[in-house]
């Protein structure tokens, strides 16, 4: 069996379900090898995982900043009677 992009055996749409956790390193060995052999095998869905690389890098260098210490007590005493806590 062979996909859309030519790559035998898998399955594009699986791949790209996979690859944000792929990113986050949150697969298992055997997973995150599927991921990797697939993109390497498969240009469009390897432009696609650079694409969201480069998203997620960008988010987090611009996205370091902490919320306000007052804005985090408010957050943790509303969801806390929110939760009954």
């Amino acid at each position: 069996m062979t996909d859309e992009c030519g790559a035998p055996d898998s399955s594009c749409d699986e791949v790209l379900r996979e690859v944000a956790t792929y990113l986050d390193g949150e697969l298992t060995d055997a997973e995150a090898g599927k991921v990797v052999e697939h993109l390497g095998d498969c240009p469009p869905c390897k432009d696609r995982a650079d694409l969201e690389a480069c998203v997620k890098d960008l988010l987090r260098s611009r996205c370091a900043d902490s919320a306000p210490p007052a804005l985090i007590a408010r957050l943790e005493a509303f969801i806390g009677q929110q939760t009954g806590a």
